[in-house]
């Protein structure tokens, strides 16, 4: 996942937060964030069933 050691103020290890789903050993990077909110909203159905949140907000405004 890219972490090799905690991402503290002064490291060194974690110059390119973007580049992993991790930007130290337990903390989810914002773009791993940024896509698990994505896959939420309008993702594939495999990702999210029985339907994401864009379908259901869809749906409930239809109804």
């Amino acid at each position: 996942m890219g972490a090799e050691d905690d991402c503290l103020p002064n490291s060194t290890l974690c110059t390119d937060h973007e580049g992993f789903l991790f930007w130290d050993r337990v903390h989810p990077s914002q773009r791993s964030a940024q896509l698990t909110a994505a896959t939420f909203y309008d993702g594939m159905s495999h990702f999210t069933t029985p339907f994401n949140f864009k379908q259901l907000v869809t749906k409930k405004m239809t109804d």
